[in-house]
């Protein structure tokens, strides 16, 4: 696969993907499947990481908005393979953590307890795909790096 298309394919997946899940919350709560210590629960924690890496990519399509050039590389089909399944997999695995949640609801410590879970576990991953595809580290944890530097 061509990097430019893997690029453009990822760039939507994350975007459509990150707002479909906001976008989720917001129609649970606007039914009544959520009341509002669920909303309070879940979208500090889904936010933050969602507009990290939004942040990233749009920032990656404003700085090339000229560069009209298609790449000729080729990404290994294991790359590609990867780089699509885990924010595949990460947006199903949120989403289906939200709508548990709305026909069947957790106390809110397990709900926190699973969200949580899902954005420590395929943040890192994310972040390493993020960090390959886009060539920036998202703004949380270029922060936390350079807050981590010795000076």
């Amino acid at each position: 696969m061509k990097e430019n298309k893997l690029i453009n394919i990822l760039s939507i997946l994350f975007i459509t993907g990150h707002f479909s899940i906001i976008i989720e919350i917001l129609a649970l709560r606007f039914i009544g499947w959520y009341d509002t210590p669920a909303i309070k629960i879940c979208l500090p924690i889904i936010v933050p990481l969602f507009a990290a890496y939004t942040t990233v990519i749009i920032n990656y399509y404003v700085v090339n908005k000229s560069k009209t050039r298609v790449s000729e590389d080729l990404v290994n089909i294991v790359f590609a393979f990867i780089a699509i399944f885990i924010p595949l997999v990460f947006i199903c695995i949120m989403g289906y953590i939200l709508y548990y949640q709305a026909v069947s609801p957790m106390d809110n410590d397990d709900f926190t307890f699973f969200l949580g879970l899902g954005e420590l576990i395929f943040g890192v991953y994310l972040g390493i795909l993020v960090k390959s595809i886009y060539g920036a580290t998202p703004p949380l944890e270029s922060k936390k790096q350079t807050e981590s530097q010795p000076t």
